[in-house]
């Protein structure tokens, strides 16, 4: 009987539900960055070439909200992304 007792209380436990720790609730900003070497773009429109990308710094900014509904949380972001020194040529 103990060991009856002892399961449901874990199953009590493991099916307790849970609450948020943190709100997500909010607006949020930032910068990304990144580089790429050697890098192969390939089309799979017939009218388009396929590019070879040599090197590249890429930057960026990034804005989003999101809101938290109980353990859901929903949003959107705006990303803007370049690579102003790309060096690229047409594989074709």
């Amino acid at each position: 009987m103990n060991k009856l007792a002892a399961a449901l209380g874990l199953a009590g436990i493991c099916l307790h539900p849970t609450h948020a720790l943190a709100d997500w609730t909010g607006i949020y900003a930032g910068v990304s960055g990144g580089g790429l070497v050697n890098a192969e773009v390939q089309s799979n429109d017939d009218d388009l070439p396929d590019l070879e990308i040599d090197s590249s710094r890429l930057q960026g900014l990034f804005i989003g909200t999101q809101r938290q509904t109980g353990n859901l949380v929903f949003g959107g972001e705006f990303a803007f992304v370049t690579a102003p020194n790309a060096k690229v040529s047409d594989d074709g």
